[in-house]
């Protein structure tokens, strides 16, 4: 996640004349003890969690595991298993993903809520929507 974090920094920063919302990217540490860092930040946000749009939250990406899929004629294929937390935490998230999504080659799992085993859950918890991309 941090490694993903980092290069979503890396190339946004590249872009010339980027207009749009503002983005912050964070690292929190003690996830797992008690969310912490993250517990911390939304107590003392930067930036006003009322001006923030969504959190997005990257944990242990790039570990696939591949499970079989079928599609609509039966035939058995592999693909990326990825799972997606939040898609029903704001209006437009289910599609976003859906769109962002479609061009990969993955297994897809989304679950609405905003509840789950990582930094996201205090972001939800103070009424921030969230996606949680999990491998």
């Amino acid at each position: 996640g941090t490694t993903g974090l980092i290069e979503l920094a890396r190339r946004i920063g590249a872009m010339k004349d980027r207009i749009g919302r503002r983005i912050v990217f964070v690292a929190f540490s003690g996830e797992e003890i008690n969310l912490l860092g993250s517990k911390h930040y939304v107590k003392e946000p930067l930036f006003p969690l009322d001006k923030t749009v969504f959190m997005l939250n990257m944990d242990m990406i790039g570990r696939m595991a591949q499970v079989e899929d079928k599609d609509k004629d039966g035939k058995v294929t592999k693909k990326d298993r990825l799972v997606v937390y939040g898609t029903g935490t704001s209006t437009g998230l289910d599609k976003l993903v859906d769109d962002t999504l479609a061009k990969g080659n993955y297994k897809l799992f989304k679950i609405t809520g905003g509840q789950g085993p990582s930094d996201h859950t205090s972001f939800y918890n103070k009424g921030v929507p969230v996606l949680f991309f999990f491998t």
